[in-house]
């Protein structure tokens, strides 16, 4: 009888470590993935995702990839990003920002981390007119922002002229 309610004790502790180890979170995935129109960026600082579930960015690092202006401001410690005419002011640890000299609350705050200034991504592609996409399965944020364009005035001389898609007479004529 001892035995029997022995063994019931302990397949109940065994029953139990099992259900309890269901509950035991596997470790993190720390790794974030980031694309910038369709390109892996990869900076000496890695992105992560915040307390507030947010994915921060290495400002520079990331911001000079799409050919914006970063400053930073020591007394301040603050960054500007500027970007066309847009100028986006962030201090570190503080919700606020200002977009275009307008007063923008975020939900999560700059840190510095490893030396960089760390920004949410979204907030800043979002305030500079761009698309941003979390995949949750590959921990991928794409981020889509249209690269400023170097206008050159051309004049074109003739009777007839193909307007194409790219520069060269391999690519589809748009009009004539």
């Amino acid at each position: 009888m001892r035995a029997r309610a022995w063994l019931r004790a302990l397949l109940f502790m065994v029953l139990g470590l099992w259900i309890w180890s269901w509950g035991s979170p596997a470790k993190a995935d720390t790794r974030v993935n980031l694309l910038m129109n369709g390109q892996p960026i990869k900076g000496d600082v890695a992105p992560y995702i915040d307390g507030n579930g947010r994915t921060m960015v290495p400002v520079r690092f990331v911001m000079e990839q799409l050919k914006a202006e970063v400053e930073w401001l020591e007394q301040e410690r603050g960054v500007v990003v500027r970007r066309g005419s847009t100028v986006i002011k962030l201090w570190i640890g503080s919700r606020r920002a200002l977009v275009d000299g307008k007063e923008v609350w975020m939900d999560t705050v700059p840190v510095l981390k490893g030396g960089r200034t760390m920004v949410p991504v979204r907030f800043l592609a979002e305030n500079l007119g761009g698309v941003v996409d979390w995949s949750s399965s590959t921990r991928t944020v794409t981020l889509l922002l249209a690269l400023p364009v170097e206008w050159e005035q051309v004049e074109i001389t003739g009777d007839w002229v193909n307007l194409r898609k790219g520069s060269g007479t391999q690519y589809e004529i748009l009009t004539t």
